[in-house]
């Protein structure tokens, strides 16, 4: 059994966690909050929080972890659905777009200075989702 494309990805997914712990200190945040501060920018920078739970798929508890977080570092602000006052509004501030923006401008020079192209990352992001979806069909197995 040749076990040299697993020994790769577990050293690329080291280095990768251990450069991007480094950066996200910089920040004050964790990966975890960096997923959901992206995921509100990326919606207009306002959801629910009950769909930011979908997206993350954990639970309520976890994700109000995560919002007062980010509320009290001042990343998001939260107010309650005119329509539900039981569900929470959550949306980034300028800071929070601010971060996310400067955090995707980290990574697109990270990306070019590994000496990847835009063609090579779409290429290699293409196969990657090919071994994923056929490592999980593996698992219905």
């Amino acid at each position: 059994m040749d076990t040299r494309l697993t020994e790769l990805f577990k050293l690329i997914a080291g280095e990768s966690k251990r450069r991007m712990d480094k950066i996200l200190l910089e920040f004050d945040l964790s990966f975890s909050q960096v997923i959901a501060l992206n995921y509100i920018c990326e919606k207009s920078g306002e959801i629910t929080q009950r769909e930011l739970e979908g997206m993350l798929n954990i639970s309520h508890p976890a994700t109000h972890g995560i919002i007062k977080r980010l509320e009290a570092k001042g990343f998001i602000s939260t107010y309650p659905d005119k329509k539900d006052k039981r569900n929470i509004v959550v949306f980034a501030t300028k800071q929070g777009q601010s971060t996310i923006a400067s955090l995707k401008e980290m990574e697109l020079s990270e990306t070019k200075a590994i000496g990847l192209t835009d063609e090579e990352k779409d290429e290699l992001l293409h196969i990657l989702t090919k071994v994923y979806d056929g490592i999980k069909k593996l698992e219905a197995i």
